[in-house]
Order: structure tokens, then sequence, then C-alpha cells
């Protein structure tokens, strides 16, 4: 079993998570609601793409 898609899969999942967590971070410090919509985008986002690329995966 090849498990290097499996580790690229679980960092760029990591690095969405990062980037959710940075603007959440941003959104509590400066207050801005509006960053709250990123924080939920970039969620789904990797939510997709951790779905989508299990998926790819199974099919190789």
């Amino acid at each position: 079993m090849e498990k290097k898609p499996y580790y690229r899969q679980s960092a760029i999942v990591f690095l969405l998570l990062g980037f959710s967590f940075i603007f959440n971070g941003m959104a509590l410090l400066q207050g801005a609601d509006w960053l709250y919509w990123l924080v939920g985008i970039s969620v789904a986002i990797t939510i997709v793409y951790a779905i989508v690329s299990s998926i790819m995966i199974v099919k190789r």
C-alpha cells in the first residue's frame, strides 16, 4: 500500500485547517464579523477536499 497520497492529503488538510484557525484568530482580535465567513468557507473547502481526495485515492 502506497502511503504517499495519504501523506499529501493530510498535509493539505492541515494547511487548510491552519488557515481557518488564522482567520478565526484574526476575527477574534479585530472584531471583524466578516472574517467568520472566511472561516466557514475554509472549513467547507477542507471538508470537500478531504472527501473528494479520499474517493480519488481509493479509486487508484
